[in-house]
């Protein structure tokens, strides 16, 4: 008598939940037109890549690399990297309630340098 591996078929459940929560890619939208404030408004485009994410460029020099947590009619939330640029190390996270194409109301937090802090985020596609 064979037993499965108990391993094995946890690490399939746990997979077959995360696909399932992972947003289409192809349900997300080409471009993201992102501005966000804190004590200076600051805007970027983000464009999808393959991988699902986006990449993303604001005018002052940062760079990102943009994930996406949940991307639904009732809920958005992003996470953000900066591999490089004027703002490398920072991370960030996006969240808001999309309605029309847009969030307009939303929150971001970034952590860099060791201190956290919050501003209000705004996004259309």
């Amino acid at each position: 008598m064979h037993l499965p591996n108990p391993l094995c078929a946890l690490a399939s459940a746990c997979a077959a939940l995360l696909l399932a929560a992972a947003p289409a890619v192809d349900a997300l939208p080409a471009s993201i037109l992102s501005c966000e404030t804190n004590t200076a408004r600051l805007c970027a485009k983000w464009t999808k890549t393959p991988d699902g994410g986006y990449g993303a460029r604001w005018e002052q020099g940062s760079r990102a690399v943009i994930q996406v947590v949940e991307f639904t009619s009732t809920q958005v939330v992003f996470v953000r990297d900066d591999p490089s640029g004027t703002s490398a190390g920072m991370h960030a996270v996006y969240r808001g309630t999309p309605s029309g194409g847009r969030v307009t109301d939303g929150t971001v937090t970034w952590t860099y340098g060791g201190q956290t802090f919050s501003g209000f985020w705004q996004a259309t596609w």
